[in-house]
């Protein structure tokens, strides 16, 4: 397998997340909602996760910034290293 296939695979079969990862949804145009979700545990076949709220920053006139909310994220972290055996 080349390098290339190799890639495309990984990124394919979700290996590249980890534990702790953001991760981001978006759709459609201008003044879509943006999700964020932290990435709590893989399988080999499997990624799951804790969706998270967003902050917003000012942005310029009808658009705005979209941040992961860091307590959201805290919260997340610490849940998982106190549920990991």
């Amino acid at each position: 397998m080349n390098t290339t296939t190799a890639a495309a695979t990984e990124h394919k079969n979700l290996t590249h997340l980890k534990t702790g990862d953001i991760v981001c949804s978006t759709y459609g145009y201008g003044l879509s909602p943006v999700q964020f979700a932290v990435i709590t545990h893989t399988t080999d076949k499997s990624v799951y996760y804790q969706e998270i709220s967003r902050e917003t920053a000012e942005g310029e006139w009808m658009d705005y910034y979209a941040v992961p909310n860091q307590e959201d994220y805290k919260k997340v972290m610490e849940t998982i290293k106190t549920s990991t055996p």
